[in-house]
């Protein structure tokens, strides 16, 4: 059982990773901060919740914690999902022998809505057939999915169905993208590479009606240009695999997506840039306003003035549901304003983040 404790939110052991989900059913604000190593080779994580982001309680959570035996481990690259009743968090895991593992967990909102200890039920992937990363799916109600690589060709989908606790996974076969290990190149004007250090890993997957899909970022080659965000769905009934709907464009990159579905469509807000752009904060929309193909309607955000001279662009990018029934969507994202010479952290003093409310003026609400 983690620790917890109501006060303030001083965390001076912060250095990596979070990510942000509020849960409107329970109106409570989820926040997740990964610490440092310590001189173990450990982190932690910290799991805050707050009604008005003012208040917070928090739960600490090491790798021990979960099993006794994961000690000199470390948390990393983390995401969360929300069903009616539980947040997921998903993780890897890296320990200081060398050995992988992606966990899944599951905790009550219940229990963390008012602030009782807590024992989430977890379960893991050990990674022997380069199952690195385990992603969960945005929009679920009562079921939560989660998807992996296999290989280039086959996925992975576990399903962890919250009325019989089971967690089942299913193996399928998808459209094959260039094999993992390939460098991604979308250098901007500057000859900065802004995406060097992108990889394979599942981005995000969402949820709608009879259909759950995932993406990831795949590198140039076989007929694309630039490094694209290729996507594959699959029926929640039968897991078959459905469709394959890519993003990508001959002229630039589109990178590090994130997705979420509302009562309107399906979201995706994602980096775009390479050729004659630096790096640009977009969304899209695909609803019943779109047709298909493509599927998808673009819209910019913000633009960079140049890429970072560490050829290295940052994978947190997220879009949420607004809350409730409303149609609109809640995005966060970020561009560089100079200092593209400078190193860390200095670099940090000209990232500019974004964060932007949209929807259909169908609906009734202001452009974005």
């Amino acid at each position: 059982m983690g620790k917890y404790i109501i006060g303030g939110e001083e965390y001076p052991q912060f250095c990596g990773d979070q990510d942000v989900i509020y849960d409107p059913i329970h109106q409570i604000f989820i926040w997740y901060r990964q610490a440092c190593e310590d001189s173990n080779k450990e982190n932690y994580f910290r799991l805050s919740i707050s009604r008005d982001t003012i208040n917070w309680w928090r739960y600490d959570y090491r790798p021990t914690y979960f099993n006794s035996a994961w000690k000199n481990q470390q948390f990393d690259y983390p995401q969360l999902g929300l069903t009616n009743n539980y947040l997921y968090i998903t993780t890897n895991m890296v320990g200081v022998d060398g050995s992988s593992k992606a966990i899944l967990s599951q905790w009550s909102l219940a229990n963390l809505a008012k602030a009782t200890p807590i024992s989430p039920k977890f379960g893991y992937q050990d990674a022997g057939r380069a199952i690195r990363t385990v992603t969960p799916a945005q929009g679920a109600s009562d079921i939560m999915f989660f998807g992996t690589h296999l290989t280039n060709e086959i996925m992975r989908i576990y399903k962890w169905v919250e009325a019989s606790g089971r967690l089942e996974y299913f193996d399928q076969n998808i459209d094959p993208w260039l094999p993992s290990g390939q460098s991604m190149l979308c250098k901007s004007p500057d000859g900065n590479n802004w995406c060097a250090r992108a990889d394979n890993r599942i981005s995000s997957g969402w949820v709608r009606g009879e259909t759950v899909g995932f993406i990831w970022n795949v590198a140039q080659g076989r007929g694309f240009i630039y490094p694209y965000i290729d996507a594959a769905t699959f029926n929640i009934r039968d897991m078959s695999y459905t469709g394959r709907p890519y993003v990508w464009h001959s002229d630039y990159a589109w990178m590090y997506g994130f997705t979420s579905s509302n009562k309107r469509g399906l979201a995706l807000v994602a980096f775009v840039g390479g050729g004659a752009l630096y790096p640009i904060v977009n969304f899209a929309i695909a609803d019943n306003y779109v047709q298909s193909p493509p599927g998808w309607v673009m819209y910019w955000i913000a633009s960079s003035t140049n890429a970072p001279a560490r050829q290295a662009w940052g994978d947190f990018i997220r879009v949420r549901p607004y809350g409730g029934e409303s149609p609109l969507w809640i995005g966060t994202g970020y561009i560089l304003h100079g200092g593209s010479g400078k190193k860390i952290p200095e670099v940090s003093d000209f990232i500019y983040p974004r964060y932007f409310v949209f929807g259909r003026e169908v609906d009734g609400v202001p452009p974005p």
